[in-house]
């Protein structure tokens, strides 16, 4: 069974997906303070997680952000979404595809911002890159707009402005 949900506290799945994202070296994601867990929570943000056979397979979050929101937080995945395969709308994507509709319902504001990070340095996976990658792709399928590049939590960011119109139109 596979289904999207908000993640509330800590709990046993959280670990296991921990343990599998540090073992994989995602180090924005192997523990509660580099996720920045609490702080998302207490600044009025959430977290999202999307479960495949009841294990917990990817993890986002969402908190308050500039003018709006910045979804997709600190999101990974530790298995491609079955369905469609690899796609330049990121179908294969459990928080592209899942959380990011969630989260835009939870926020219910009209600015939805997410980063992407142009710089491997502090990732040894070699992810980062290529999400930057999908954004620019993104951008120019009019699901999203360049803001600009900034600092963000002391790391250079590109922020990017989600056009929730085209969106919905890709989703579906």
């Amino acid at each position: 069974m596979v289904n999207s949900r908000q993640i509330l506290t800590n709990s046993p799945e959280l670990e296991t997906f921990m343990q599998e994202c540090d073992n994989r070296n995602y180090t924005n994601n192997n523990s509660l303070k580099a996720l920045k867990f609490e702080w998302c929570m207490e600044t009025g943000g959430s977290w999202w997680g999307s479960y495949n056979n009841n294990r917990l397979v990817a993890l986002s979050g969402i908190h308050p952000f500039k003018d709006g929101y910045r979804a997709l937080f600190r999101g990974a995945q530790i298995e491609l979404k079955p369905g469609d395969g690899l796609s330049k709308y990121q179908k294969q994507n459990w928080a592209f595809n899942d959380h990011l509709l969630l989260q835009i319902e939870w926020a219910k504001s009209p600015n939805i911002y997410i980063t992407t990070s142009p710089y491997d340095d502090k990732d040894r996976s070699g992810k980062m890159s290529r999400i930057h990658r999908s954004a620019i792709v993104l951008e120019k399928q009019g699901v999203f707009s360049y803001v600009n590049e900034e600092e963000v939590f002391y790391v250079p960011q590109v922020i990017w402005k989600v056009n929730k119109e085209r969106y919905y139109e890709v989703r579906n």
